[in-house]
Order: C-alpha cells, then structure tokens, then sequence
C-alpha cells in the first residue's frame, strides 16, 4: 500500500460514515510519518487499512466493511480495501492518545487520519503476537522490546478513558465544523493530538472518486 492508496481510503472512509477524522491502526498507519519508498517490502506489502470510525461503533465499522471492505467493488477495482474494526481489537501502550499522528492532504478530502505512532504500532503488534521486523529498521524507533516496554507499559483500556477520549474528538471536530461556517466558538478539551505528519500530496483526486 502506498500513501496514496491510505489517501483513497481516507477520503472513501469518511464518505461512508459521514466523519471527517478515523483513526488508523495496523502497518499503514506508519504511512503518516514515513513515505512507501523508504518502507521495507514487508511494511507495505499489505493491502489492507485498519480503520476505527471515531464513535467506536460496530455499525459504523460494518459500514465501512460493507462498501469499501475486502472483495467490495472498491477492493476490485482498485486493489486495497479498509477493515471497520473497534477499539477492544486493539491493545495499546499507555498514552496512545496522545500520540496520535494527523495525516491529511488535498487528497484525503477533508478527512483526517489519526494514525498511531512508530513506537505505539511497534508494541501493538507485538501484544498481537504479529511480525515487528520491517518496524525495527524504521528511524525513531526504539531498539527492543524490552526498550519499548519499559518507556510505554501497555494496559487495556478502560471504557471510562475510551468515552474521554471519543468525547474530546468529538468537540474537536464539532468546533472544527462550526468554524468552518463562520461561527467563533472556544472549547476547552484538551488537544489529545500534538503533530501533524508532512505528507507529499499524490495525484489520486483526479482519477480515483
């Protein structure tokens, strides 16, 4: 997958489930900090994007399975599809919140990706019991397991610190929405994502819908 194709899956995402942020999990969110051309094979040999709907829900993820999932006309036609999945598939470091890495462009439409971080993927995959060693070559990441673990202890999250974070995202984007039709308004949650990837902007808008 290349960071066009991750682009495509935003912008369709977003169109399906009618949001403008989705968070991205799995080896292509590494594409928000580091372009295909300096990946190892193996990072982006897959052709499949992990995305959790902001709310978290089930219907929204089946939503996104249903029209842009694997042997969907969308995977047929132009090769890559996204998986709608929630955020119990997942067990992340403590903090990963907070760490999340925004990707958007002229090409994701209007849509933000919030993908995880080097590190907070690496041990992710690694609580999944899933292959690291395309991960270990990648600048910025640390050098062991035991490395990682000692910096970021993982614990399951909590519903109660899942309901924050979705609450904070959420008047994120409402204040976003409100601003965007010229109405000033000031929210006081905290910004739970603190850098913005620089992306390339690939030529898709124009031949991909």
């Amino acid at each position: 997958m290349k960071r066009s194709d991750l682009e495509h899956l935003l912008r369709a995402a977003g169109r399906v489930i009618d949001d403008d942020q989705i968070i991205v999990v799995g080896s292509q969110a590494v594409l928000a900090t580091v372009p295909e051309f300096m990946l190892p094979p193996e990072v982006t040999m897959s052709v499949e994007a992990d995305l959790i709907p902001l709310d978290g829900t089930e219907a929204l993820a089946d939503q996104i399975d249903g029209a842009i999932g694997e042997a969907s006309m969308f995977h047929e036609t132009f090769g890559v599809y996204a998986q709608g999945v929630g955020y119990e598939t997942i067990t992340a470091p403590d903090g990963w919140r907070d760490r999340l890495i925004e990707y958007s462009n002229d090409n994701t439409g209007g849509v933000t990706g919030l993908c995880l971080e080097i590190n907070d993927l690496w041990l992710t995959k690694l609580a999944a019991g899933r292959p690291v060693d395309g991960l270990r070559v990648l600048p910025g990441t640390r050098s062991s397991e035991a490395d990682h673990r000692r910096h970021r202890p993982i614990t399951k999250s909590d519903d109660r610190s899942e309901g924050r974070f979705r609450s904070t995202l959420r008047s994120r984007r409402a204040a976003s929405r409100r601003h965007r039709f010229g109405i000033v308004a000031r929210s006081s949650a905290r910004r739970p994502v603190q850098r913005r990837a620089r992306c390339d902007s690939g030529a898709i808008a124009g031949h991909r819908g």
